[in-house]
């Protein structure tokens, strides 16, 4: 049993599959969820667009390719759209050979492929400060569970109960309470969330978020690229 803020006990499992199947969501998830995240968005934006406008001009001046990249990802019912980040590898180690592991590290134990503004940008969370973009649009959500590739294999599916709800530029997955999970396990606090999107989970990971970029710490996520 995993223990934390949520209750994903196997004997749960039942109720989760006819939420999945036809449930109703929260009151704060029909009619809440999706205006607070452009009030908030749009109540931040005089700070969030000079710091766009900076980040972006040191991209350029630290390194040549594009400011930002557009990523295939899948979205809330399936929806296919692209999500927004800023570049933060130097375009031409995305030209290399893959390396695994320690291998792939260097003396200081970071990625050698990122740049010293990718860098900063990873371990800030910034890179992910284009995708409000994708929140306006409603391709995505403050909090949700962290949106899913684009497989070529079609028989690997995003869970049923996660198409529900827009994915998130933050997921309660990253919770400190959380960081000793396996992906599997991960995925399964996604769900939960999914299940029932609930204010006082937004506001906690929220809170997450904020003091992980205050410190400078990169929280538990895919690595961007």
């Amino acid at each position: 049993m995993i223990k934390g803020t949520m209750n994903l006990r196997p004997s749960a499992s039942g109720e989760t599959a006819r939420q999945a199947r036809g449930g109703r969501q929260s009151v704060y998830a029909r009619f809440f969820k999706r205006p607070l995240d452009v009030l908030m968005v749009l109540t931040a934006l005089p700070v969030i667009a000079p710091a766009m406008i900076g980040i972006s001009i040191c991209i350029l001046a630290t390194s040549s390719g594009p400011v930002l990249l557009r990523v295939s990802r899948k979205g809330r019912d399936g929806a296919i759209f692209r999500q927004l980040r800023f570049r933060c590898v130097d375009m031409r180690a995305l030209e290399m050979p893959p390396v695994q592991g320690e291998a792939a590290l260097d003396s200081n134990g970071r990625d050698p492929r990122l740049t010293t503004v990718g860098d900063f940008l990873i371990r800030t969370r910034l890179n992910a400060l284009p995708q409000v973009w994708n929140v306006l649009t409603g391709e995505m959500s403050l909090i949700g569970p962290l949106p899913e590739p684009v497989r070529v294999d079609r028989q690997i599916e995003r869970n049923a109960t996660l198409r529900r709800v827009a994915p998130g530029i933050f997921c309660p997955s990253e919770l400190p309470a959380y960081a000793h999970l396996s992906g599997k396990d991960r995925k399964a606090v996604a769900i939960a969330y999914a299940t029932r999107v609930t204010f006082a989970m937004d506001v906690k990971v929220a809170f997450n978020a904020i003091t992980s970029a205050l410190r400078s710490q990169q929280p538990p996520a895919p690595p961007a690229t």
